[in-house]
């Protein structure tokens, strides 16, 4: 009777494998996306090991195109390029005010729940707060970036004075940036790690002001809205490769010291890097979500800055309503 049975057994058991095998190929669909990322930084060590390591076992393939500076990003995005950026919080606040975007932008995540810059100038000079630099030539990383809208927003809330009592110099990324300030091109210029921490180890560079004390959402994740209505599993899998990533970092500090030196270490020390992942593991990467209190602290930040659009600012709801939920 058993063996009487078995070719149909063996049929159905091949029936069974065969769609199976169908189901398990689409749902391991394999998925492209490209990333834009503002001025690159030790800040974005997560995603970096999110795309080796953790993307390609959800069949994520990513891309990482780098680019200086908000403004620049902005047209990129704009224009169609990449599906996903990592850029400051104003960025998609302005696009998604000034509707650039066709369907709107929506934010996903966020990458940093602090600032990320600190004005630095010359180690000896007699520039030691905001008011000293009036009439100066102060460094940015590009016009429109996130660290000219700091700047803004720290002159006029904190020293009162008016972002036209200094000259912004857009100088290109951070290392450009504490090259200028040393030999003498600039008064002060705008630093983040690991360009920072550097200046300030080797004694070159003093603190005029540290931006890093205040909320604000660095980085976010942003997609085009008609994209994330249209297939969003690609834009879910990839924060849930990031938040693999950063829960493993913080897991497992080893990891976090090996791949931070694998991308962050060349040119500098060992105790830098670690001075570096400290501060970053402490204030910046433990919320990937960009939240209302987040939203709320760029909204400060924005409208303070004498910079931005004071009407219609997008609501919180519009940029986060269509993110795809894991």
């Amino acid at each position: 009777m058993r063996h009487r049975h078995t070719p149909w057994l063996a049929g159905l058991t091949a029936g069974i494998v065969t769609t199976l095998t169908v189901i398990s190929a689409q749902a391991a669909q394999p998925y492209e996306l490209t990333v834009l990322e503002s001025t690159p930084g030790f800040f974005d060590l997560p995603l970096r090991n999110a795309v080796a390591d953790f993307a390609p076992k959800l069949n994520l393939n990513v891309k990482i195109i780098t680019v200086t500076g908000g403004g620049g990003l902005a047209t990129e995005f704009e224009g169609g390029t990449g599906d996903v950026a990592l850029v400051a919080a104003d960025t998609p606040l302005r696009l998604a005010q000034a509707n650039a975007v066709p369907g709107g932008v929506t934010i996903i995540g966020t990458n940093m729940t602090n600032m990320l810059y600190a004005l630095v100038a010359k180690q000896g000079s007699s520039y030691h707060t905001l008011e000293d630099l009036r009439g100066t030539n102060v460094a940015i990383t590009g016009a429109g970036a996130a660290s000219e809208v700091m700047l803004k927003w720290a002159l006029k809330t904190k020293a009162h004075l008016d972002p036209s009592a200094m000259r912004l110099v857009p100088l290109g990324p951070p290392p450009t940036i504490l090259q200028g300030i040393i030999r003498g091109a600039v008064a002060a210029g705008t630093l983040f790690s690991p360009a920072l921490d550097q200046g300030l180890n080797q004694h070159e560079v003093q603190m005029v002001f540290d931006f890093r004390d205040y909320h604000y959402a660095q980085n976010v994740f942003m997609v085009r809205t008609n994209q994330t209505k249209k297939d969003a599993d690609g834009f879910r899998l990839l924060m849930q490769a990031y938040n693999e990533a950063v829960q493993r970092m913080y897991a497992d500090p080893n990891y976090a010291l090996s791949t931070s030196l694998k991308y962050w270490g060349q040119g500098t020390t060992e105790d830098v890097v670690k001075a570096e992942l400290d501060f970053y593991t402490k204030d910046e990467w433990k919320e990937t979500r960009f939240t209302r209190e987040l939203y709320d602290a760029c909204k400060d930040v924005l409208l303070n800055s004498g910079d931005f659009p004071t009407n219609d600012f997008p609501s919180y709801e519009s940029v986060t309503q269509n993110a795809p939920h894991s």
